[in-house]
């Protein structure tokens, strides 16, 4: 027997939504959790900006990953699936949707995870690495960040002196990620209500 055709879309992020609020919340804070225990640091990447395009990828209407994209540069900034959706197509997916935004072959803006190393071997995608400046203003945000949760941390330390203990770490990692998603909205939502556009989904 037949497995039922599952339908996948990738919608626009919805800043007057609060259900897209809390989705991409919860799949940016993923990502960053994921990526400090990859890593031991916090990764540069803005989920939402005003310069980017983002988007949710659902599953028969169930949220499974999520996009961040620089059309004018074709750079994918940010692309991340939940663990257990991975292997099925949905950055696949993600990348057919943009090709249709993008009249230029999309790269993927390093530096990459092993997935996305992996993503972009397999589709034979190019890799946008990042200018000096670029390179430098990340590591400094890197820096800005760890310095404040630093500042929260109040467990005892056993690793690296210079860094906040994992668990202060990945709760100052959950709480960036809601407030970049939320500020944007906000943003997003006063700057729509400027020009009468406004309309709240929920």
């Amino acid at each position: 027997m037949e497995s039922p055709q599952r339908t996948m879309t990738a919608d626009p992020f919805d800043p007057a939504s609060d259900e897209d609020i809390a989705t991409l919340t919860g799949m940016f804070a993923g990502y960053l959790v994921e990526e400090l225990d990859r890593t031991g640091h916090m990764v540069p990447g803005h989920a939402v900006a005003g310069f980017l395009r983002t988007g949710i990828i659902r599953i028969d209407g169930e949220a499974v990953g999520f996009f961040s994209a620089d059309l004018k540069r074709s750079s994918i900034e940010l692309i991340y699936v939940k663990p257990e959706h991975r292997g099925q197509g949905v950055a696949t997916l993600a990348l057919a949707h943009l090709a249709h935004a993008c009249p230029e072959p999309m790269a993927l803006k390093a530096p990459l995870s092993p997935g996305g190393e992996a993503l972009a071997e397999r589709l034979h995608l190019r890799i946008a690495e990042s200018t000096p400046e670029q390179a430098e203003e990340n590591r400094e945000a890197v820096r800005q960040a760890e310095q404040a949760l630093m500042r929260q941390c109040r467990q005892k330390r056993t690793g690296d002196p210079r860094k906040p203990c994992k668990r202060c770490y990945r709760a100052g990692l959950r709480k960036y990620a809601s407030v970049v998603v939320r500020g944007y909205a906000e943003g997003a939502q006063a700057l729509q209500r400027q020009r009468g556009l406004f309309r709240p989904s929920n």
